[in-house]
């Protein structure tokens, strides 16, 4: 991403000016980024490097302007023609007009800039970003939101780029049989297109689609009560369709309605319940690869027992199974740790510890113990800012960390450079295509004899 600022105060100009500029950059959220004569940085949305664009300006800043584009005045050489209609309006993708392999380049781009400026380690080989499997249809799961339009309609989408909810008649990016299930859905709560008797009326649908089984999960989370009427026509729905499991309830007391109940989806050979209350990657093909990516770099420090911090139901720890003696999952979610425990009940030699990780990693330090090798998964926010020289104190020589947002990845990676250890190559890998989004596969070591911190 570049959005240097310039040497010396720009003026603004008003909104609804017109520009004409040359898009050089992507911002990153995936807006264009170019310059005026003068020197003014201008962000433009559906824009790309190679575009020469007319721009009205919407949003002034302090030393930048937002600028709506106008008129495409010479199409980039990588720009391609958006699959979808809802294109520029809904928020879910901001990079459709922009052909997959130039995609890829702007995110290894962004993140070696990051990984320098922010960071400091502009010695750190970073790879190409890795695409893993198709352009579209690879998303394995999707949430939707449901609400009332003006005309007290059901609309079933997402929302658009300024917030106001999106009613689809398509999308790309997840696999077909999600959207087919979305459509007999939205059949099944309102026959007639309207809140007639839905009551407070369905706030989300989680959409989930097994690879693995060729099943669909669908869980939709009520306002209020869900109504009788509504809860027979989704028993029906899954009647209909061998394969489809049906969850219903209350926000935050989804339960088992109708279908299978025992579906799930494979990650890096290990099986994951398809539970709308567990974290599971959005791209499960994607993420296999990824995930072995990670186990490759961590199989050298066997045997031992492995750790696995943010852990989920434990995919880590549970595929690293085979090479280390051992393993110990951290995790916060409860529903997790249920599933990690129940999943591996018959090999004790994997434990799920619950609670926060930087408070279990503390507890690990102060009774002494050791582990060679450790995968970090975090939330965006990262890295508790302890966690490094602890993993340090807990003899981890080396480290797989997986991230899904490479600014906080770059602040952490200071950090554990700090701590000892040194960032040996980074891979992005493109898990979510037509998007600016990215997951990071970094992997660190540091030697035993390094000495304290």
């Amino acid at each position: 991403m570049t959005e240097r600022k310039s040497a010396t105060p720009v003026s603004l100009p008003a909104e609804g000016t017109r520009l004409e500029l040359d898009v050089a950059d992507l911002g990153s959220h995936g807006q264009g980024v170019g310059r005026t004569d003068s020197g003014l940085v201008v962000m433009v949305p559906d824009g790309i490097p190679g575009d020469r664009v007319a721009a009205r300006v919407s949003r002034r800043h302090r030393n930048r302007v937002d600028a709506r584009l106008e008129t495409l005045l010479r199409p980039s050489p990588d720009r391609v023609a958006p699959r979808c209609r809802h294109f520029g309006v809904c928020g879910g993708c901001s990079l459709q007009m922009q052909a997959p392999a130039a995609q890829r380049l702007f995110k290894a781009r962004r993140l070696r800039e990051l990984l320098h400026r922010q960071a400091g380690l502009g010695d750190v080989p970073v790879d190409e970003a890795l695409a893993v499997g198709e352009a579209y249809g690879y998303r394995g799961r999707m949430a939707f939101t449901a609400g009332r339009t003006d005309g007290g309609r059901l609309a079933i989408g997402l929302h658009e780029r300024g917030g106001k909810l999106l009613d689809l008649a398509e999308c790309h990016l997840p696999h077909p049989r999600i959207m087919s299930i979305l459509a007999v859905a939205r059949a099944a709560l309102a026959p007639d297109s309207s809140f007639k008797d839905l009551g407070d009326g369905p706030l989300r649908l989680d959409i989930r689609h097994s690879l693995a089984q060729d099943r669909v999960h669908l869980a939709i989370a009520w306002s209020g009560v869900p109504p009788a009427a509504v809860a027979r026509r989704l028993e029906a729905l899954a009647a209909a369709h061998p394969g489809l499991s049906i969850a219903l309830g209350r926000a935050g007391e989804v339960r088992h309605l109708a279908g299978p109940d025992d579906s799930w989806e494979e990650l890096a050979g290990v099986q994951v319940p398809l539970d709308p209350r567990v974290f599971l990657q959005t791209h499960p093909a994607g993420a296999s690869v990824l995930y072995e990516k990670a186990l490759d770099w961590l199989r050298p420090a066997a045997p031992g027992i492995l750790l696995d911090l943010y852990a989920g139901v434990g995919v880590l720890a549970r595929a690293g199974r085979r090479d280390f003696d051992g393993a110990v999952a951290v995790e916060s979610s409860p529903t997790a740790i249920r599933q990690g425990r129940r999943a591996t009940a018959k090999d004790p030699a994997i434990r799920f510890l619950q609670g926060e990780v930087r408070v279990v990693v503390a507890s690990l330090v102060v009774v002494g113990r050791q582990f060679p090798a450790a995968a970090v998964n975090p939330p965006r926010g990262g890295l508790h800012a302890r966690l490094p020289e602890q993993l340090a104190d807990l003899g981890v020589t080396r480290i797989a960390y997986i991230s899904c947002h490479p600014a906080t990845l770059a602040r952490d990676l200071a950090r554990l450079d700090g701590a000892g250890y040194r960032t040996v190559s980074v891979t992005p890998f493109d898990l979510f295509p037509q998007t600016a989004e990215i997951e990071v596969l970094a992997r660190l070591e540091r030697e035993r004899s390094a000495g304290p911190r």
